[in-house]
């Protein structure tokens, strides 16, 4: 049991490569693995606005229910928790080359979820975006790149498709409570 002054980290879909110190969750038994569940089904073994920090790499895109997803993870963190998230883009060859995707994420994917967005009328997760980072070789040019994906984001995005340079977004939500 953590005191209650310590922040409370959970690595979601943790695989072989939880991160030190978190709690991690997993649909398989495997080395590292502290609770075996289903991401996909509800409820999550967390309590209510138990959580201070969420980590998803590499897990949103294996998902069948991005709604699902986000209205867990709302539920289980506290206000103002984060959830921190990293994707492969939806439309690289990285993510459309693996069978078990099955969540295209793009740039924009997230606003769906922030207080104001006009078509969010489908679920009541409510998150602020705070960061949104393109991820990617340094071969590529990458500081470039980032650069440009720091000032003109979805014109970045429909260039690297183009290119056909397999990229990732990391992103960084922070919970906004309900009204």
């Amino acid at each position: 049991m953590q005191p209650d002054d310590q922040e409370r980290v959970v690595d979601l879909g943790c695989g072989l490569k939880k991160t030190p110190g978190a709690v991690g969750l997993d649909r398989e038994p495997l080395p590292g693995v502290d609770v075996v569940c289903d991401l996909s089904e509800r409820p999550w073994p967390l309590d209510d606005a138990s959580v201070d920090r969420l980590l998803a790499f590499h897990i949103v895109e294996h998902l069948p229910d991005l709604l699902v997803f986000m209205e867990e993870a709302h539920r289980a963190l506290k206000t103002g928790g984060t959830l921190e998230i990293e994707v492969p883009h939806g439309a690289t060859l990285r993510y459309l080359g693996d069978p078990t995707h099955q969540m295209p994420i793009t740039c924009s994917t997230f606003r769906y979820f922030e207080p104001g967005y006009h078509y969010n009328f489908y679920s009541n997760a409510r998150f602020t975006v705070v960061r949104n980072d393109l991820v990617m070789p340094d071969r590529f040019f990458a500081p470039f790149w980032r650069w440009l994906w720091s000032r003109r984001m979805w014109t970045t995005e429909r260039w690297l498709v183009r290119l056909g340079v397999d990229f990732s977004m990391r992103v960084l939500l922070r919970k906004v409570p309900l009204d």
